[in-house]
């Protein structure tokens, strides 16, 4: 099973469609940096649209936000027709020009669901559809932001070994799947998202000559023992 399958369940689609409103995190970045209410949107991985939605509700109006799962996109339409809802895939944008719009909302850690050997590529695309001292809002699965990881990694690594896979500490099998938990996780060939370490993640993002802007937690937004999300701001 892929990404695309699980994202493609009844239960995921139906728990991702009905999801509304903003979470206090990414509230905070996009009243900061989206500034003008004419400025040009894209959002990567946009579900059942919730973070378009919300922005077009605020006025906002020029906005076009892609997912890969039909479904998702289908149903997103249903609810605005004026939001520019399409099917495409991160790592293929290539139905967008360059440099066309002035902000990119990477958010719901797209990237980290991506393949990991597709990982830089989506990240260029997000560059090149961003227009130069654009802005590009992401947020990643962080290592650190979940306790259970470091015990986790190990694990799944040990078994990986024994079966003459690739060791990779931080490209983790799916705890869950469709809400309820995977108890098939250590098996062979389970799905897998990355989970960036913090030095790794900004050291990419500086290498595609991103300038970082600002860089949180979900732990600077709320009182946790968990740091949660990693959150990145750039401007290209």
């Amino acid at each position: 099973m892929s990404n695309y399958q699980i994202y493609s369940d009844d239960k995921e689609i139906k728990s991702w469609s009905s999801r509304a409103g903003l979470l206090s995190c990414e509230k905070y970045f996009l009243d900061k940096y989206l500034m003008h209410k004419d400025i040009s949107i894209i959002e990567a991985g946009t579900g059942g649209g919730r973070i378009s939605l919300y922005l077009y509700e605020k006025g906002y109006k020029n906005i076009v936000a892609y997912d890969f799962v039909d479904e998702m996109i289908s149903i997103a339409k249903d609810k605005n027709s004026d939001i520019d809802f399409i099917k495409a895939d991160a790592t293929d944008l290539s139905t967008f020009d360059s440099e066309l719009f002035d902000v990119a909302i990477y958010l719901q850690q797209i990237i980290s669901l991506i393949p990991k050997e597709k990982i830089d590529l989506a990240i260029k695309e997000s560059i090149r559809v961003t227009k130069k001292n654009g802005i590009i809002v992401y947020s990643f699965l962080y290592f650190k932001g979940r306790r259970i990881n470091r015990f986790l990694s190990p694990t799944v690594n040990f078994i990986r070994f024994f079966r003459g896979e690739k060791y990779d500490k931080n490209y983790l099998p799916w705890l869950k799947k469709a809400g309820k938990l995977n108890y098939r996780f250590l098996s062979k060939n389970e799905p897998c998202v990355y989970w960036f370490d913090k030095d790794e993640i900004l050291k990419k993002l500086q290498k595609f000559s991103l300038k970082i802007i600002e860089v949180k937690t979900m732990s600077d937004f709320k009182k946790t023992n968990e740091k949660g999300m990693l959150y990145i701001v750039c401007q290209k």
